[in-house]
């Protein structure tokens, strides 16, 4: 696993979903960022924790706007 995925995980609250990423194939950033709701609901990431895609897409799209 790459750290950089590992350490972005981290700081959205969800560094207990990486393992389970990784092994079924989100293995980057630009993997995760393509993650869909039937994708959480089979990687069983908590119901409470479903917003990961809405708080993944926002984390990029502030990442992106600073890096430009």
């Amino acid at each position: 696993m790459s750290s950089e995925l590992k350490e972005r995980l981290a700081r959205l609250g969800l560094a207990q979903y990486s393992e389970v990423f990784v092994t079924e194939g989100f293995d980057s950033w630009e993997t995760v960022l393509d993650i869909t709701e039937s994708d959480l609901s089979h990687l069983n990431v908590k119901l409470g924790h479903r917003r990961v895609r809405h708080v993944v897409l926002q984390y990029y799209a502030v990442t992106q706007s600073h890096s430009n």
